[in-house]
């Protein structure tokens, strides 16, 4: 990156956040008996990825702030902010390779479905049907979780449940977006949001439809029942993974995660 004169760009684009993909890796890796440390290049990977990801993601829809700072490309411009965030991706495939074949299979499937979820969610969203919701958020946000788990579990030596681990992590990356959804939804309700984005529109119709709901009130009831739902099937994933051990950290790690979206409008589950 100081090679390239991105350094600065890099490290705006990657300050800041919760770091919850990377610590995912840790926690699937640490619930298996893998060796922390020798994880810790692969939750480095995908919050590299997150942060390309969410850098090209402001581009696209125009937005000028991201984590309550300027966007990356309004302080550095489009050009400089979208190739870095192209480079980075390639970065972090070289990161996950010593993971073995199967790691950088994963990267892949992560990568194109969360490039598919983007290009629906910035242009296709208001044309979809209320149940393609769930498609919608099964792509956008999803796959990064999903390959964090599975990381995890290749970090461990243990390919025999990284399978498992993606379905975790896919649990968890869903639930972690239907309650992003509903914070901005209440937020716009509440007139502390301007304008809802096409996929949290997407959101209203969806939860309007699945819930029979005639007012913002009873949508955002139903979808945060929904929520519960999902957290428990997260959490009962997360405990199969974690192979009857009690109280470890992966199993928090669903309800955690929710409630840390949630607390900005005053909502726990």
């Amino acid at each position: 990156m100081e090679r390239l004169g991105l350094k600065e760009v890099f490290d705006h684009m990657t300050s800041g956040g919760k770091s919850l993909r990377g610590f995912t890796v840790i926690a699937v890796a640490k619930a298996l008996g893998g060796d922390v440390g020798y994880a810790v290049d692969a939750a480095i990977a995908t919050e590299i990825v997150q942060a390309a990801s969410l850098t090209l993601d402001d581009i696209v829809d125009m937005d000028a702030e991201r984590r309550s700072k300027p966007a990356t490309w309004i302080l550095y411009g489009v050009g400089r902010s979208a190739l870095t965030s192209i480079l980075l991706v390639p970065v972090a495939l070289k990161m996950v390779e010593k993971y073995g074949p199967l790691a950088l299979s994963y990267s892949i499937r992560a990568w194109e479905a969360m490039v598919e979820g983007e290009i629906l969610d910035a242009y296709q969203a208001l044309k979809m049907r209320s149940d393609d919701y769930i498609t919608l958020v099964s792509l956008k946000t999803a796959p990064l979780f999903s390959l964090a788990a599975a990381l995890g579990a290749l970090a461990a030596h243990r390919e025999d449940r990284a399978e498992l681990a993606w379905d975790f992590g896919t649990a968890l990356g869903e639930a972690y977006q239907i309650a992003d959804d509903i914070v901005d939804y209440t937020s716009y309700v509440k007139g502390i949001k301007g304008k809802l984005d096409p996929s949290e529109e997407l959101f209203a119709k969806w939860a309007g439809s699945k819930f029979g709901a005639s007012t913002p009130e009873r949508m955002a009831f139903g979808a945060l029942e929904y929520l519960k739902s999902r957290v428990s099937y997260a959490e009962k994933l997360a405990s199969e993974l974690a192979e009857g051990k009690t109280c470890c950290v992966l199993q928090l790690l669903p309800r955690f995660a929710v409630n840390s979206m949630l607390r900005s409008i005053g909502l726990r589950i």
